[in-house]
């Protein structure tokens, strides 16, 4: 069994204006697993994370909301099925976005828009460690990863990690 997770990143001056939008508050109680329903983290790469322990009606309505005012990269990875999903806006225009489904693994990852330039040698590494591991006949399935490298290199945030070179994301519970 495996995470079922989302999470948006946002570049906005104002953090206030994050929580306006959402209708939420800051409870500044530490969620230090993301086991709440929603929480937040304000990165030094000048990200502010959403986290949702389940990427669900809320996060699709503030993933909206925020994609409208803002430039948010919003991530879902369903580990339970191997998909995952990563997309980018800026203010109410949809710049890239990336698909994996393993259930349609043949296909690779699914672009649309113009990714950022990262996207190519991380596409080719993981496609790389992909065919190695087909060729031994591993059960190991790089090509979920690409997405989620994409959204790291651009955010400096990946989920399931707790140390990065620039510190600890510190969670706190939005309600």
């Amino acid at each position: 069994m495996g995470f079922n997770i989302g999470w948006i990143g946002v570049r906005s001056p104002e953090r206030s204006d994050i929580l306006d939008l959402l209708g939420v508050q800051d409870t500044y109680v530490h969620d230090e697993v993301n086991e709440t329903p929603m929480s937040w983290a304000h990165l030094p790469t000048g990200w502010t994370i959403l986290f949702f322990n389940t990427p669900d009606e809320r996060f699709e309505q503030a993933y909206t909301a925020l994609a409208q005012t803002s430039d948010v990269i919003a991530c879902v990875a369903l580990e339970t099925t191997m998909d995952c999903h990563v997309l980018r806006a800026c203010r109410g225009k949809a710049l890239w976005s990336l698909l994996y489904q393993a259930e349609q693994k043949h296909l690779g990852v699914q672009v649309g828009g113009t990714p950022p330039s990262c996207f190519q040698l991380i596409q080719q590494s993981l496609g790389e460690a992909q065919a190695v591991s087909d060729a031994n006949g591993d059960d190991v399935d790089h090509l979920f990863e690409i997405p989620l490298q994409v959204a790291e290199q651009e955010t400096g945030y990946a989920y399931g990690r707790s140390r990065f070179d620039w510190g600890e994301p510190r969670f706190t519970e939005l309600r």
